[in-house]
C-alpha cells in the first residue's frame, strides 16, 4: 500500500534504536566486575584496612626515648638507699655474676659457670678441628 513507507521506515528505525539501546546497557555481570575492581583498588590503596601496625612502627622510636638508662635506675636506687652511686662499666656481685654495661646502658650479665662452659666448648671444638681422639 502506498503512503505507509514513512511509517515502516519509522518502525524500523525505532526497532533498530531499541536493539542498539538494549545491547549497550550494562549487565549484572558488568556491575559485578566494577564492584570487584573497586574493592581491589580500595584494598590496595589501604582504604579498607586500618594501619594500626604501621602507626605502631612509626611511633616505636618515641617509646624508646621514655625508657630510663641503667645508670639512671641505679642512681635512683642508690639515692633511695642513701648510698653513693659510682658509675662503672663493670661490677661484681656476691653471687659470682659479672654485670657489664654496654654502650646503650643495658646490663649484660656473665656467669662464671657460663665462662667455664664456653671454655670447655671451645676446647672441644679445637680438638674436633684438629681431628684428635675425643675420649
Amino acid at each position: 500500500p502506498t503512503g505507509q513507507g514513512y511509517y515502516r521506515l519509522g518502525v524500523v528505525l525505532l526497532f533498530t534504536g531499541f536493539i542498539y539501546w538494549a545491547f549497550t546497557q550494562p549487565t549484572e555481570f558488568d556491575g559485578f566486575l566494577k564492584a570487584q575492581k573497586d574493592f581491589i583498588d580500595d584494598l590496595y590503596s589501604g582504604n579498607l584496612l586500618a594501619d594500626v601496625s604501621q602507626d605502631h612502627k612509626d611511633n616505636l622510636d618515641r617509646i624508646r626515648g621514655k625508657i630510663p638508662k641503667l645508670d639512671e635506675l641505679m642512681r635512683e636506687e642508690a639515692e633511695e638507699d642513701g648510698t653513693e652511686f659510682t658509675s662503672s662499666s663493670s661490677t661484681n656481685n656476691d653471687s659470682g655474676i659479672n654485670v657489664q654495661v654496654d654502650d646503650y646502658g643495658n646490663a649484660v650479665l656473665e656467669d662464671e659457670d657460663e665462662k667455664f662452659d664456653d671454655a670447655m666448648l671451645e676446647e672441644l671444638l679445637n680438638r674436633v678441628d684438629s681431628n684428635e681422639d675425643l675420649e
